[in-house]
């Protein structure tokens, strides 16, 4: 028997049954608790070919992820909500990681626009910045097979960008009122062995059942499990199903850099009942990957438990490092009062309430914006938006750009990275910059937008970083909350409390604003209950992002902020959605804050802060902020010498060359806010409110 192979009298501290784990429900939190650590081995981490498929409606799972420039067309139809085609503008991407086993192929089903001069349209990918053969598009749904050499995969998260000849605008043509610049319909997206018909994953497929601890492996179709290295870590198999004679079961680590160790070989029954070391893994985090080899027919079951005895030496804890990791984590459209620790009266936040206890709480957070673009500008920034001169989205940054968080940084020897789910927040912006990696996973206009996403491009990220001594900036921008509001099962609960008779499609912000129906309560409530199931999902989101966190060590001296960009409305003053006001509803936002070592923990702060705040604060703790750096915001690291005196600012601006507009949904707006203490005043610098009525300059709202 193998060396890896020890006694089975050896006691047990904690017990993980690793296949449950893997499954779960969709869309629930998955975890368990080895010693104290909660360990997020969802279907979301798993690393397998048989995920290697695209749900076009973008719910989250498989390890292909959209990148920028992938959006759905909504159709108003009881029946088919949202059209299933995908329409590509721009240079989309696709990541992915690199398969387990063999050479594969990308197969797109597309079609391409018609061109108004009838050019041809070539579609160039680009894998990882190399360039492979064009390809041209015939007219109609047709599959496109792209080869994806292997000399150009990584280890990492791969980049596929889809760079296309030309691209129209719809609306222009005739072809719906999309106003985006489009190429292609694209109806699915999957990868298939080298040569091979792409349902043969169906056949191939390595399977997690839902109701048991099995996993079932078929020949050429290895699954890879998340771990990291611990002391005294060892997995036990508790039973074999369906083992062939010649059958032989290969256990290896796929370690930092893909680097791969065998571990054990043999034939499956040989480890029944026994337990196979597993502190000869790497001193990174790793996969643990099994394999079925010489196998004819059926599918090879396996039942599995890992046990580990000690959780001190985690591979990746940075308990020591001089500088401390940083995350900021960012949910779109998240109102304060949506959430527990902020005084809400439904259960919408269990795991934002019980991170606030480690945590300093600012109960009165401003944002200097109700719109993203330049929310986010002002928070990465440290500037109001009339210094940072991004004030709508309409308009690129031009000229001289302030410096982002990222940048400043990366000159003081982070890492970088960021993960952003909306479109908005990328390089359409200048968002990108100072950012080494930078995965615009877009998912605004998608059914079923899943900010578990955001735990694969993480966990990946940091297996396969590049350096391991560097601390570490990520940047976090998820948009469960934003609409459409779609929350899926028991999400539904509080939507459930109230009315509830239009159809689903209609319980969105510009409907309601259309057809006025603010005096309408119980619809008003119906949605309300739709957007708190978002946020409860979010909720559940970040509980799972922290839990990585802890599990890759990375928590304790880690500086994290959650935060929003801005709120939402729901007819307080009779509007809805965002953008067109500075009401509380739309400028408080949450603002949590856990410094290094726990520092302050639990803390509630009632002086007035702003986003800005947030810059000076991490740059303080990261070694300083320069003398020459000029901000708007001061640091709140120490929140008894906050001034809570100062003004605090908050402005949305007219779309440059809008005129004023016969439709009051339409017409332009400029506000500016100003906040001292307990006095607001805004200011309306046009002659009508935003529903078009004539309006006073001033108001204290």
């Amino acid at each position: 028997m193998s060396a890896n192979l020890r006694s089975a009298s050896k006691p047990i501290v904690a017990v993980a049954a690793l296949a449950v784990l893997l499954v779960g429900c969709r869309g629930q939190h998955v975890s368990t608790v080895i010693g104290e650590v909660p360990v997020p081995l969802d279907p979301g981490l798993v690393y397998r070919d048989s995920a290697l498929q695209v749900d076009i409606a973008g719910n989250g799972r498989g390890l292909v992820k959209l990148g920028r420039g992938w959006h759905q067309q909504r159709y108003r139809s009881a029946v088919q909500r949202w059209r299933l085609d995908s329409w590509a503008d721009g240079s989309p991407t696709l990541y992915f990681l690199s398969p387990l086993e063999g050479s594969w192929d990308l197969i797109l089903r597309c079609a391409p626009f018609s061109h108004p001069e009838n050019r041809e349209q070539i579609l160039t990918p680009v894998l990882n910045g190399n360039d492979l053969p064009g390809h041209r598009l015939e007219s109609g749904f047709h599959d496109l097979r792209i080869s994806l050499p292997r000399e150009h995969l990584r280890s990492a998260i791969n980049e596929l960008v889809l760079r296309f000849a030309w691209t129209v605008v719809p609306r222009e043509i005739g072809k719906g009122d999309e106003h985006r610049p489009t190429a292609v319909k694209v109806s699915s997206i999957k990868m298939a062995p080298r040569g091979r018909d792409p349902r043969i994953l169906q056949k191939r497929a390595s399977v997690l059942e839902e109701s048991t601890a099995t996993i079932r492996l078929r020949a050429g179709s290895p699954v890879a499990l998340p771990l990291v290295a611990r002391n005294d870590r060892e997995l036990v198999v508790t039973d074999i199903e369906g083992a062939e004679p010649d059958e032989q079961l290969v256990l290896e680590f796929l370690g930092h850099r893909g680097t791969r160790r065998s571990l054990w070989r043999g034939h499956p029954e040989q480890l029944r009942g026994q337990r196979v070391d597993l502190t000869t893994a790497p001193a990174t985090p790793v996969y643990l990957v099994l394999s079925s080899r010489n196998r004819r027919h059926g599918a090879l079951g396996l039942q599995i438990q890992v046990k580990e005895a000690d959780r001190q030496d985690t591979a990746f804890s940075d308990e020591s490092a001089e500088l401390p990791n940083i995350f900021i984590y960012t949910i779109d459209t998240l109102r304060a009062d949506a959430l527990g620790t902020y005084g809400y009266h439904r259960p919408t936040s269990p795991r934002i309430d019980a991170f606030a206890a480690e945590a300093m709480v600012f109960e009165r957070a401003w944002s200097p914006s109700p719109y993203t673009p330049p929310a986010t500008m002002s928070l990465l920034t440290g500037l109001f938006p009339y210094r940072h001169r991004f004030v709508h989205a309409r308009r690129r940054p031009s000229g001289t750009l302030a410096p982002l968080l990222s940048e400043l940084l990366q000159d003081n020897g982070y890492e970088t990275v960021a993960i952003s789910q909306s479109y908005n927040i990328g390089p359409l912006y200048t968002f990108e910059r100072g950012f080494e990696s930078f995965y615009s996973n877009d998912a605004v206009a998608r059914a079923g937008s899943e900010s578990a996403d955001v735990a694969w491009f993480l966990w990946n990220h940091v297996v396969f970083r590049s350096s391991e001594s560097r601390p570490l900036f990520g940047y976090i921008h998820v948009v469960d909350t934003h609409q459409p509001y779609k929350p899926q099962g028991g999400d539904r609960t509080f939507a459930m409390q109230h009315g509830g008779w239009f159809r689903d499609w209609k319980y969105q912000p510009e409907y309601f604003w259309d057809h006025g129906l603010a005096d309408n309560t119980e619809e008003v409530a119906h949605m309300r209950g739709l957007y708190d199931g978002e946020v409860l999902r979010a909720d559940r989101q970040f509980g799972r992002f922290l839990d990585l966190l802890r599990y890759l060590g990375l928590y304790e001296s880690s500086l994290i902020i959650l935060t929003a960009d801005h709120g939402e409305e729901f007819a307080e003053h009779r509007g809805f959605g965002h953008i067109r006001s500075l009401y509380a509803e739309l400028v408080h936002v949450p603002l949590l804050a856990k410094l290094p070592a726990g520092r302050e923990a639990g803390r509630s702060i009632r002086k007035r802060v702003s986003l800005v705040d947030v810059v000076p604060t991490v740059l303080e703790l990261a070694g300083g902020i320069p003398q020459d750096l000029d901000l708007d915001g001061t640091s709140f690291a120490r929140p008894d010498e906050i001034d809570d005196s100062r003004y605090v600012l908050a402005e949305i601006n007219p779309w440059p060359g809008e005129a004023p507009s016969d439709d009051w949904r339409h017409r332009s707006i400029d506000l500016r806010a100003a906040v001292s203490g307990d006095l607001k005043c805004i200011e309306n610098r046009l002659d009508w409110d935003r529903f078009g009525r004539p309006a006073e300059r001033f108001q204290q709202k």
